[in-house]
């Protein structure tokens, strides 16, 4: 489907994320200025007193005169690189970037009044097809933002730095075995963030609106026993075989539902989920309560949801495989899930394994490699975001013949530069 780009009004959750980025920059900036001004003068410091004392000439008995104009020039040199350098800190330290939050972003932050309408665009209410966002898209849906990291711990709080510091280390040495840039890893709250965002919006809330739509529909047709979040998934089927001429979007809703035999709690999930503009509701090893009744094992976890909503979006972007007749061309290729295993002798696969289902736990496996993230919240996302970069840095950003960068799926734009 071709894509319409429009020129989009400066959005203020944008500029708040760029803002906030260019401080934490700035901050590192003026740690390493303040560094090297101190060697400068360090350096210069040296020579004016090598100048004043003649040491080397009074040492090694040398009457070189053009000496001391050498080390004038150098000392000269470290001088002025001093200055320059305590200016730029001097610059960080009084005039960092601001982040006063404007009228506008404290809307989209859900700071103001709860009658405050949310802001919306032409392009964030696609049809269920329109796939393919730009980055501007995703801006404006953190007027609900609400992303926090968890406790990778349930240690007492004494103990919590400790355990997030060991987490850290631990996925940093995963980390290092796919890229040498450590500093990438500052990026991984964003990234994080990013990635939750696009998801929500590309794929949770117009598979929502298309839901609904249909169910419509079915209503219309003289079909209330087909509405969707009551229906058995087996009648959806059926009916996505019978009516495929009059509702053509139903086969693909259908693998979309196709998770639970519960779909009253797979589609009010979904719709939950689809709330709060970051997945603000999602907890990684557990669902939400239904109907007074506390979450059970008998329900799929908010990670299998979105690790099945993400798969099932994927397969429906690659083209048809006579390997995979039923559609699930990215989910067979690409997703494993225990008690089966993936054939990590086979340099070719490339996937991301399920390795336990309660509490649910993601490994990575490439080039006969397993990487192996810490658990818990953020390991799903975690190891999505390092399948995601891998074949952003690795694989020329195309998976098999689908491009995941602006011309195709458009969801690598999340790693920025």
């Amino acid at each position: 489907m071709e894509k319409v780009l429009m020129q989009e009004e400066p959005n203020p959750s944008a500029s708040l994320i760029d803002r906030t980025i260019k401080m934490r920059k700035e901050t590192e900036a003026r740690k390493v200025v303040l560094a090297w001004g101190l060697l400068n003068v360090s350096m210069a410091g040296m020579i004016y007193t090598e100048m004043t004392g003649k040491l080397i000439s009074s040492y090694y008995n040398v009457t070189y005169w053009p000496l001391w104009y050498i080390e004038l020039a150098l000392a000269s040199l470290f001088s002025l690189n001093a200055l320059f350098d305590f200016w730029r800190y001097f610059k960080y330290t009084v005039a960092p970037t601001s982040l006063v939050v404007s009228p506008g972003q404290q809307t989209l932050l859900g700071l103001k009044t709860a009658g405050s309408p949310d802001s919306t665009s032409p392009s964030s209410s696609p049809t269920f097809w329109n796939y393919s966002r730009s980055v501007g898209d995703y801006a404006q849906t953190l007027k609900k933002f609400q992303y926090q990291l968890a406790c990778r711990s349930q240690a007492p709080c004494a103990n919590k730095d400790e355990a997030d510091l060991s987490s850290k280390q631990a996925a940093e040495e995963v980390w290092a075995r796919v890229t040498m840039n450590r500093q990438l890893l500052d990026h991984m709250d964003s990234w994080t963030a990013k990635f939750r965002n696009w998801i929500n919006e590309t794929i949770l809330v117009p598979l929502v609106q298309e839901i609904e739509s249909v169910s419509t529909q079915m209503r219309r047709m003289g079909c209330p026993e087909l509405q969707i979040g009551e229906a058995s998934i087996t009648s959806l089927k059926q009916a996505a075989l019978v009516k495929a001429p009059l509702i053509p979007t139903l086969n693909t809703i259908v693998q979309y539902l196709d998770l639970t035999p519960n779909q009253e709690y797979l589609f009010e999930r979904i719709k939950e989920l689809s709330q709060g503009g970051c997945m603000s509701s999602f907890r990684w090893n557990r669902g939400g309560d239904f109907k007074g009744r506390k979450w059970d094992t008998d329900l799929p976890t908010d990670s299998a949801i979105i690790m099945h909503v993400f798969c099932t979006y994927l397969d429906s972007r690659l083209p048809p495989h006579p390997k995979y007749p039923d559609g699930k061309t990215f989910t067979s290729q690409h997703f494993v899930q225990t008690p089966n295993k993936p054939d990590i002798t086979n340099e070719n696969v490339f996937c991301i394994y399920q390795s336990a289902i309660n509490s649910p736990h993601y490994e990575l496996i490439y080039q006969r490699h397993v990487y192996n993230l810490p658990k818990g919240r953020n390991n799903m996302f975690h190891t999505l975001l390092m399948f995601l970069y891998i074949i952003k840095t690795k694989e020329s950003g195309m998976l098999g013949r689908v491009n995941l960068g602006l011309s195709g799926v458009n969801i690598l734009w999340i790693f920025g530069e």
